[in-house]
Order: C-alpha cells, then structure tokens, then sequence
C-alpha cells in the first residue's frame, strides 16, 4: 500500500499533509462498474463560503486550461456535489466515500489531510493533488501515483463540491493517530479515472477546444468555447446543482 508524507509550501504556508490512500475509490475501474447507493437524498449541508469556492474553481479551471486539449470541460461549483463531500468529511475516515449517487450517478473524490484552517488546507490539498503531474506521463493510460491529478483535469468532468471537518481523532498511515486533523473532502461529477482512457486529448494550442459538440451528451442543450474550455449552456456564474429528481424523506 501507498505510505508517504508530503511537506506542501504556498505563499509562505508549511503544513504536513497527506493524499488520499491508493487502494481507495482512487483506483481506475470500468466505466459502469459501481456500487449504487440506495437512498436518493441529496444533503443541504454547505460548508464554502463564495471566496474558498472561487478560490477552488478558478484553481481547477485555470489548471485545466493549460493542459491545452481539445475537449476539456470548464468546472462548476455544484451545491449537491458539496454537500455530499461535506457529509463525507464529517464522518472522520481516511478513505473515500461514494463512488455512486443515485440521482447523479457516478462520483469522482479527492480527500486530503492536514491541520490548520479551511482555506489554508484547501490551497495545500490543491497544490499537493496537482503536484502529481510532474509524474505523469501522458502516453501512458496507468499512472498509479497521479490519480488525484488526472481527476482535477479529467475532460468530462464539469462539477465539483468540496467540503471540510476538523475530526478530533483521525486515523491514517501513521503510527499514533492524528488529533484535530483538517479532513478535506471534493466530489467530482462526471467521475474520472476510467481504466484504459486518458483524462484529456492534448493538441496544438490553436487546437484547444475545437472538440466541444458532443462533451454535454445528455446534460445540456449545447456547449460553446470560452477561453479554452468547453463551457455547458445551462451554467450561471460558474454555480449550480445538478439536476436530479429525488423523494425528501418524511
């Protein structure tokens, strides 16, 4: 199994802090292979105020951006996606949670550890999940040790919603467990790290976004290029839900 400690350095920040475990959610599957979660609620519980969202967005969007490819979805923040990472944080496990929501299907999730607060630990997580592309290598479909990595720039990916938990005890690889660890939790939609496909097609830059028609197949009427990113037409102001019909429980 996957044991490591990274030391993240941001705008004079240092801070210890761990990625998620490798045998987790984390792995590669088929696509269709996942668990379906039986209940179809979807949490209320949103933890971001608007500056840690753009903060988190922008990060995303900007990173996908310079990976100049033809169909790379630009990223929304979405308040279900939040609200079921938020959940997820708050359980205290160093792992992953869902991989399937019944309303909105299959889910992708990075969680990250560390101390200190939420905006602090989010930069970290940012930084340390995107530090995994110095090893990656593109003409490879494996790549093991930068799944956190591919799923912040997955192509069809075009939602995220993160949510965070100070947990009074939380066990991890090492030894003693840690106390008062910032557990910080995002859930992706649509889901990657498919086995045997690549999270984006790289191109000229003259070339980036010119392969948007058909990246929104049963989500959107109609997707346009904005900046280098295909950007889905029901979107407002970089902020939604995702549609989904479920039953409130009594």
């Amino acid at each position: 199994m996957l044991k490591y400690s990274v030391i993240f350095v941001f705008l004079g920040l240092v801070g210890k802090s761990l990625s998620a475990p490798d045998w987790s959610q984390a792995a590669r599957v088929k696509r269709g292979e996942s668990g379906v979660n039986p209940t179809c609620q979807v949490p209320s519980k949103i933890s971001a105020d608007d500056s840690i969202v753009k903060t988190i967005v922008d990060f995303h969007n900007e990173k996908r951006r310079e990976e100049k490819a033809s169909n790379m979805a630009e990223l929304i923040w979405d308040e279900t996606l939040a609200g079921l990472a938020q959940e997820w944080a708050e359980q205290c496990i160093w792992g992953h949670g869902m991989k399937y929501h019944a309303c909105i299907g299959d889910v992708g999730q990075n969680v990250h550890t560390g101390y200190g607060g939420y905006r602090e630990g989010a930069i970290a997580a940012l930084n340390g999940w995107f530090g995994e592309r110095a090893d990656y290598n593109h003409e490879s479909t494996t790549n093991p040790l930068c799944l956190h990595y591919t799923q912040m720039v997955w192509h069809d990916t075009y939602a995220i919603g993160c949510g965070y938990h100070t947990c009074p005890i939380l066990n991890t690889f090492e030894e003693k467990p840690k106390k008062n660890a910032l557990l910080i939790v995002c859930d992706y939609h649509r889901k990657g790290n498919w086995e045997h496909e690549k999270p984006f097609v790289k191109v000229a830059s003259e070339e980036t976004c010119s392969d948007c028609a058909k990246l929104f197949d049963g989500v959107s009427s109609g997707a346009k290029c904005s900046d280098g990113l295909c950007v889905y037409a029901d979107h407002i102001n970089g902020r939604g839900q995702l549609r989904c019909n479920y039953n409130s429980p009594k």
